[in-house]
């Protein structure tokens, strides 16, 4: 119980230092002249747009397996079937 709860805090305290971070980038973007903050908006697009194209491959990868683990239940449990008939 208590290492559940350990876990669920570290998890927020991450969540919470990384909402923490993007309120003072856009406090410093707020202060930048037009077009570095533009610069930054654009680099921080980019930056959004690889790490879904990561997490979008991770889903994949980890479909596939599903895929595989299913697949290999399917067997296990038709050959249980074939012995336990014959």
């Amino acid at each position: 119980m208590l290492k559940q709860r350990a876990q669920h805090l570290k998890e927020e305290r991450v969540n919470l230092l990384k909402r923490k971070e993007d309120l003072e980038l856009q406090t410093d973007d707020l202060n930048l002249p037009l077009p570095e903050a533009r610069e930054r908006l654009q680099n921080r697009i980019k930056q959004d747009n690889a790490e879904l194209k990561q997490m979008e491959k991770e889903q994949f990868e980890i479909k596939k397996m599903v895929e595989t683990y299913q697949q290999n239940i399917k067997e296990i449990e038709q050959d249980l079937r074939e012995k336990n008939s014959g």
